[in-house]
């Protein structure tokens, strides 16, 4: 394809995409610019293609389309052309369930995937899926994990991350308000702790959206400081006290009870809730 032939298929898509948004054609000419030279005709073409396609989508699903023309040039040399169409096939799936869904997942992925690496690309998509139910505040839930994510993975395994996951869902269904805050304070609380101590505060947390919802606020914003405390006073010898040192303390039963049995057990976050 000459460069004449180029400008005539940039043309072609900035007349598809002008009914949708200037700053949308304004994303297309700057990244099609940016990624001209290391795609070969053909991928350059599948790449609008995609882009069209995704703005098309749903009523505000050109934002979503915005994002992925904006970080294109970012993730191509990340990803290669193959991976570069996985990656963007989880979008055009976000989008079928809520455009602000996938704008979140293309926004956040620069930062994202070195992290979790691309063989996780699928698990990340997935938690913040489990998040979405279907109405506007589990959307805004599931954007803040995609929107939260690059902080979240510089300090947590993946692993981890589905835990919290898991917890906030279960807080989903007494309060979105306290899941969300949840979700916004969970990496600054949790970065002071050391891995173990960290998936095992987790854990328990986990096991307190069921137990005692109403703690778990306060548990989070105490709990890594209630934690060295109580581990401090057991080291010594003394009696955790009650109330939320006790829960601190219950870190301690979930740790101690996966380090003696080599595997979680069933009995142990039982054990661990009985601290509350």
């Amino acid at each position: 394809m000459t460069a004449f032939d180029r400008r005539k298929l940039y043309a072609h898509y900035e007349k598809q995409l002008t009914p949708f948004s200037t700053s949308l054609v304004a994303e297309f000419i700057r990244s099609a610019d940016a990624i001209g030279d290391a795609v070969s005709d053909e991928e350059l073409e599948a790449w609008a293609e995609d882009g069209l396609e995704l703005a098309r989508q749903s009523w505000r699903s050109w934002e979503a389309a915005g994002e992925y023309f904006r970080v294109a040039p970012q993730m191509l040399p990340m990803l290669g052309w193959e991976g570069f169409r996985r990656w963007s096939k989880h979008g055009r799936d976000l989008a079928e369930m809520s455009s602000a869904l996938a704008a979140a997942y293309f926004r956040a992925s620069p930062a994202t995937l070195p992290s979790i690496t691309f063989v996780r690309l699928g698990d990340w998509v997935n938690l913040g899926r489990l998040l979405y139910k279907g109405t506007w505040r589990s959307a805004s839930l599931a954007v803040q994990f995609f929107e939260g994510s690059p902080t979240f993975f510089s300090r947590m395994t993946l692993e981890e991350g589905r835990v919290l996951v898991r917890f906030v869902d279960a807080l989903c269904d007494r309060s979105y308000d306290l899941a969300s805050h949840c979700l916004s304070i969970a990496p600054h609380v949790l970065e002071p702790l050391g891995g173990e101590d960290r998936g095992a505060f987790l854990q328990f947390a986990e096991a307190l959206a069921s137990t005692g919802w109403a703690d778990a606020r306060s548990y989070l914003e105490k709990g890594p400081a209630l934690l060295a405390h109580a581990a401090a006073r057991t080291l010594s010898g003394s009696r955790p006290g009650a109330g939320a040192a006790g829960r601190a303390a219950g870190v301690l039963v979930l740790r101690r009870g996966r380090e003696s049995s080599g595997a979680d057990r069933p009995g142990v976050a039982r054990a661990a809730a009985l601290a509350l």
